[in-house]
């Protein structure tokens, strides 16, 4: 911790908020606050402090992302909750309130400067929030690595953004049971040429930490080790990246994961912070490995 700076946000605009959302989805959340919280679907509810908590995680993003553009931090990793990559549109999901990374995203396009933005989503569930804000945007790659077929259905490796958007979408579903030689062969001949030719001014992370062997409510095969390796090699696409903390559900993988992911942050080699039988590199079967080369021809077959 004292090597980094730390930073505390003040609550999100209305209208920083709206960048990403219609303001039905502002007033519902408003109404809902004013109850003192209350349920919005199956999975998702808010109480007395969750929307204070969900607009101090938005700008916090925002935040991080400005700090970077300006050249003032070289990377970032925004610790909050409630994650946001299932916040759509005009509607709150899956315990997500406010899409954080959309909102970040979108400010840099808007107010940071940049032309281009790359969201790297490594959550084990779909991010179909962050997909559907950019469906349309070619100033937008958004990339997602998930277990597929689970919550929330969607992310096929043929979703692909439409119109303007068309290709500007990529997702690379896996099975349950993918480990981490399935993600780093996606990472290495689909998703790395993919947003070098991109050519990003900024790079975020959806860094949810759920694809952990020890996650409950995913079945995927990774170690804490896994997101070191996979922040040391996202840093190396462009400017940050700035880390979004999304799913993880199980404290002692959840804390080794992001210990490993800000080890990498900060320039160390070998991961500090998570023990060494987090550390090793896990092979999964080869059913994994197809599913990635499909996804790798269709991103090839629509270039």
């Amino acid at each position: 911790m004292d090597r980094m700076q730390r930073h505390y946000p003040e609550p999100a605009s209305r209208e920083l908020v709206e960048l990403a959302h219609e303001p039905a989805h502002v007033d519902l959340l408003t109404e809902l606050n004013s109850l003192g919280g209350g349920r919005i679907d199956l999975d998702t509810s808010m109480g007395p402090d969750s929307l204070e908590a969900t607009l101090r995680a938005t700008q916090g993003c925002v935040d991080a992302v400005r700090f970077v553009l300006d050249g003032i931090w070289s990377s970032a990793f925004v610790c909050m909750r409630p994650p946001g990559h299932h916040a759509r549109p005009r509607t709150p999901m899956g315990f997500c309130l406010t899409n954080h990374v959309a909102v970040g995203a979108r400010w840099a396009l808007e107010e940071g400067g940049a032309r281009r933005v790359a969201i790297i989503d490594w959550d084990a569930h779909h991010g179909n929030g962050t997909q559907e804000i950019f469906w349309t945007d070619p100033n937008v790659l958004y990339v997602s690595l998930h277990q597929y077929p689970w919550y929330p259905g969607s992310g096929d490796a043929t979703e692909r953004g439409e119109r303007a958007g068309a290709g500007y979408t990529l997702n690379v579903p896996l099975p349950a049971g993918a480990a981490e030689d399935a993600y780093s062969q996606a990472l290495e001949t689909v998703i790395e040429p993919a947003v070098t030719a991109f050519g990003p001014d900024i790079v975020l992370v959806s860094a949810g930490f759920d694809a952990h062997h020890l996650d409950p409510l995913c079945m995927m095969r990774l170690s804490a080790g896994a997101f070191h390796r996979f922040a040391e090699r996202v840093s190396r696409w462009g400017p940050g990246p700035v880390c979004v903390l999304e799913g993880g559900y199980d404290l002692d993988a959840l804390a080794w994961s992001a210990a490993g992911t800000i080890s990498a942050l900060l320039g160390e080699a070998v991961v500090t912070g998570v023990p060494l039988s987090e550390q090793a590199l896990t092979s999964g079967q080869a059913e994994a490995l197809r599913w990635v080369e499909r996804a790798a021809r269709l991103a090839e077959a629509d270039g």
